[in-house]
């Protein structure tokens, strides 16, 4: 099968949907002829003759997702007639009238990640399938309490500090005010490691440390070693555009056996619900308490994010594509 996957793997791999794309082209590629393109220079005269010429069966949106994302997969269909068309809706997009003008640029799939998101697009006669983010289980994984007293000593923390993390943009829209307040409540460390991918907001990380968490804003490209030195993992985030639909950061932290405190962001109910060592709640007061939790909770939430390995998701959208070419 020829893929092509309309994303970007472009530079550090500290972002969400760059994440996607690229676990999703190294297994797709074991087993099939795949390219990358961003879909900004799919439409350049340079990017439309590489497409003729690679001739795709499969023409897969990973980045957006907006009402652009729709426009872009929609005219290079036009002129890549044999191509099946899916646009992935990793973290949504639309506005008012970009929700009222979808229907007139029609993908052959949208896979979906929500209830929220699979009822705009199926009320809209489009035909939806469901697939979560993944998480590289081999990177990601558990190490020796000797290996973490290591990292620790390697990236200065204290051998006893009860460490909380999270890891993500530095921005207002991911909630993390509530970590000042967890802060200064608690009787733990909080620390935030943060990316390259965006420019953090500097009032933010400001009062950030102010409050007392420790800020690593900058690209690890052994992150794994993050998480594998911290005791539990936060996930604040409330607004819709915050993240992706499945966060990665928290299968990555479930996969390093870190019991996780989130709220119920995105598509997390629906496509993993409740499971062992996976706490929701949706105040500072309430994740105070599950942090408290955490401490005594002896949790092996690796055991179910195992299922969410970015090979098992791969085979299953494998499977989706060999069903769409069928019904051609």
């Amino acid at each position: 099968m020829r893929i092509c996957l309309l994303g970007d793997i472009s530079g550090n791999l500290d972002e969400g949907m760059k994440n996607t794309t690229y676990y999703l082209f190294r297994e797709l590629s074991k087993r099939n002829e795949v390219i990358v393109i961003n879909p900004r220079k799919a439409i350049l005269p340079s990017g439309i003759a590489k497409l003729k010429k690679f001739k795709p069966d499969i023409l897969h949106y990973i980045h957006g997702s907006s009402i652009r994302s729709f426009l872009v997969t929609k005219y290079l269909a036009s002129i890549l007639p044999k191509a099946r068309s899916i646009v992935m809706i990793t973290h949504p997009e639309f506005t008012g009238l970009g929700k009222a003008a979808i229907g007139f640029f029609r993908s052959d799939m949208v896979i979906v990640q929500s209830h929220a998101v699979n009822s705009l697009f199926s009320e809209k006669g489009f035909k939806t399938a469901w697939l979560s983010s993944g998480v590289d289980t081999e990177k990601f994984s558990p190490v020796p309490n000797e290996k973490r007293l290591e990292l620790r000593k390697k990236y200065g923390l204290g051998p006893d500090d009860f460490v909380v993390l999270h890891v993500g943009h530095i921005k207002a829209n991911r909630s993390l005010e509530i970590l000042i307040n967890i802060q200064q409540k608690g009787n733990f460390q909080i620390l935030i490691a943060g990316s390259s991918a965006f420019q953090a907001e500097e009032k933010l990380l400001e009062a950030l440390k102010n409050s007392g968490c420790i800020i690593w804003n900058s690209y690890f490209p052994n992150v794994e070693e993050v998480y594998q030195l911290s005791d539990c993992y936060i996930f604040p985030v409330m607004t819709d555009d915050g993240a992706i639909q499945i966060p990665l950061t928290i299968l990555e932290a479930a996969s390093c056996n870190l019991p996780v405190i989130t709220t119920s962001f995105g598509g997390l109910n629906d496509m993993v619900g409740e499971k062992e060592g996976l706490f929701y709640a949706q105040t500072s007061e309430e994740m105070l308490k599950m942090i408290t939790v955490c401490k005594d909770f002896n949790a092996k939430p690796r055991n179910w994010a195992m299922d969410y390995s970015w090979e098992k998701i791969t085979r299953k959208l494998q499977n989706l594509y060999e069903e769409l070419i069928e019904e051609s």
